[in-house]
């Protein structure tokens, strides 16, 4: 018995080189009348070969519930409102065909990052339609260390002094790619940053309200100016706010052979067009900072 209880254990952490993949579609489109849902699509990883059966078996029992509880809240939320759609079959008619046009859609897919026989990051998206003009996708990520059989958190991976570097690089890359953020026109240096990062940690002035006050003393400018570039300043500057006011230990990053990839929501600091826009930082930013091995 005891000689059995071994091979098991030493089974189930036997290391097999890469991992495989293999994608899980569920398809649902047979809802009834009583919802407003019309379709759900589950398109998940499903792996195998990662040396640990155990850790294996967890994972994938991970990434499936996470996608049946997503499909689940949306399908909640569309059986409430043919509910609620119901009590307009007798105040308004029209109104109410009209809303039983709109159908809700459901849609978790994945895309692979990066896989070895050391790290394996992957992200889950989660697509919703529930009426309006468009509809909107949010992500999770998973990073594994396939060594340690562990998901990483932000913290296993680095160090408390990395916030700052990480930022830094985060709004350099958002500088020289403004077609896909909510930032202005600056010189970005060093300099720059260590003065609105100061200030911010130091003071807790964000950068957006210093440049509203040097527009509102500006003695230059009329009233209508200054009202039209403080509206223009509260959009073109929110990224700059986001990333340092930004929690890294609960932002979305993948582990590529690149480098780090931070992840953001849609609206968080570009337009709705910019989709889920990402920033990738390469590793030999982030030297002296790193709690694990950098992918080779």
């Amino acid at each position: 018995m005891e000689f059995l209880i071994l091979l098991l254990l030493f089974l189930g952490t036997i290391v097999l080189g890469i991992p495989e993949i293999e994608v899980l579609r569920i398809v649902k489109n047979d809802y009834g009348e009583d919802t407003m849902m019309k379709e759900s699509i589950i398109e998940i990883p499903r792996f195998k070969n990662l040396g640990n059966i155990w850790f294996e078996m967890l994972l994938n029992y991970e990434v499936k519930k996470s996608a049946k509880e997503f499909i689940a809240y949306i399908e909640e939320w569309a059986r409430d409102a043919r509910k609620q759609i119901e009590k307009l079959k007798n105040e308004d008619e029209e109104l109410y065909k009209a809303n039983l046009m709109l159908k809700y859609i459901a849609h978790v897919y994945h895309e692979i990052r990066y896989v070895s026989s050391r790290y394996l990051s992957f992200i889950l998206y989660y697509y919703r339609y529930t009426g309006g003009a468009h509809g909107m996708t949010y992500c999770e990520t998973f990073n594994i260390d396939l060594v340690n059989y562990r998901k990483l958190r932000y913290e296993d991976v680095f160090k408390p002094e990395a916030e700052k570097i990480i930022k830094k690089e985060i709004l350099r890359y958002m500088v020289e790619h403004p077609e896909s953020f909510y930032i202005p026109k600056v010189d970005f240096s060093d300099e720059f940053f260590e003065e609105i990062y100061r200030n911010y940690k130091v003071e807790g002035r964000s950068y957006t309200e210093e440049q509203i006050e040097k527009v509102k003393k500006d003695e230059t400018l009329s009233e209508e100016d200054k009202r039209m570039l403080i509206t223009i300043l509260s959009m073109s500057s929110s990224a700059i706010d986001t990333v340092l006011k930004d929690d890294l230990s609960k932002r979305p990053f993948l582990i590529t052979k690149e480098g780090l990839i931070i992840k953001y929501m849609p609206y968080e600091v570009g337009p709705y067009v910019s989709g889920l826009p990402e920033v990738l930082i390469p590793w030999e930013k982030l030297k002296g900072v790193m709690r694990i091995e950098v992918p080779e």
